[in-house]
């Protein structure tokens, strides 16, 4: 009998287990894919310094001009050159307006030009790089759907677990047994104090 018992929780372990391990499956597929779609539509933060030049400094995905955040995406920069400093003109999408002035005793209009042009192509950069993530969220999006709809692993486990409980609740001869083995048990505990385990 006691073998049976163990066989019988064995069977039902197991097919709890197969769920537990099909619903953190589906869970976790789930969440992945939700967490990269949030990702993927959030404003990306400034990133890593890229290149300091006098007040301005380049991260990876936006510019900072004295402590003020502009996102590198549609930033239009070109160079005002007036008597001695070179203007570096930033433009927003806003539109907002920035000079950054570079004097000539302290900038050549070369180095201020080579700034310039590795701004913006980091704005180039920056604008494929969000053109690629933009059009990655339709597919997480549908990856996400179809994730969200297969639960033929979870359906599947639990449809066997509840099966196996109708099963073993219907087997009369094992019902007889258990309530046998139960009475075995606490009469055991009365003469020892210990009650065997199941």
């Amino acid at each position: 009998m006691k073998s049976r018992q163990a066989d019988v929780r064995k069977e039902k372990t197991a097919a709890q287990e197969a769920v537990r391990a099909a619903r953190l499956a589906y869970e976790s597929t789930v969440s992945s894919l939700e967490a990269e779609r949030k990702e993927l539509r959030a404003t990306p933060e400034r990133g890593a310094l890229k290149e300091k030049f006098g007040a301005l400094a380049l991260h990876e995905h936006a510019l900072v001009i004295n402590g003020k955040e502009l996102p590198l995406d549609r930033l239009d920069v070109s160079l005002e050159p007036r008597d001695d400093t070179v203007y570096l003109r930033v433009k927003t999408p806003t539109p907002e307006l920035e000079y950054v002035p570079f004097p000539a005793g302290e900038y050549s209009e070369d180095s201020v030009r080579g700034f310039e042009v590795r701004l913006t192509n980091a704005v180039g950069v920056e604008h494929r790089f969000l053109e690629r993530r933009a059009a990655r969220v339709p597919e997480v999006e549908a990856a996400l759907a179809v994730a969200r709809a297969d639960t033929a692993d979870r359906d599947e486990a639990e449809n066997h677990l509840r099966a196996v409980i109708a099963r073993q609740d219907g087997d009369e001869q094992l019902a007889a047994a258990t309530a046998d083995w139960e009475a075995a048990r606490a009469e055991w505990q009365k003469l020892t104090g210990y009650r065997p385990p199941l």
